[in-house]
């Protein structure tokens, strides 16, 4: 069970460091693209290490058989059970990781579309200052 929460703590701790860095992206620059690239890198490598588990368990299932069967049911098959575990926790976090970049994605669209916003304002405002000054232009010729 330790060893559960051990996992649950590095998942956890992946996730917290994508959304430090996705926000501290997102404060100095607003690509897009570069989001759905950290996200995938994180995903890389909680699917590599999820992966990677029962590969060495099924590895480690072959040399067992021949050392015998206490080595192969008490040790290689439960580690096995452990790593197949391991790899539907991981399955199953793979979301906590979309929904960090969904919503991360969501805020640059938000953003985007403020700045829009502002600059129509302030061309509204410029037009406005430009036909007064023609205005008055026209007026005192």
């Amino acid at each position: 069970m330790a060893s559960y929460f051990k996992l649950h703590i590095f998942f956890i701790s992946i996730a917290f460091k994508e959304y430090k860095g996705l926000f501290s992206h997102v404060r100095n620059t607003t690509p897009r693209e570069n989001i759905d690239r950290i996200i995938s890198s994180s995903m890389s490598l909680i699917d590599g290490y999820a992966t990677a588990l029962p590969l060495v368990g099924a590895a480690f299932l072959l040399v067992s058989i021949k050392l015998g069967p206490e080595i192969f049911l008490g040790l290689s098959v439960p580690f096995e059970i452990k790593a197949l575990i391991v790899l539907a926790i991981a399955k199953l976090f793979e979301p906590v990781l979309d929904y960090i970049g969904v919503k991360f994605q969501k805020v640059l669209n938000e953003a985007s579309d403020y700045q829009e916003q502002f600059y129509q304002k302030l061309q509204v405002k410029q037009t406005e200052k430009l036909i007064q000054a023609v205005m008055q232009n026209k007026s005192s010729f």
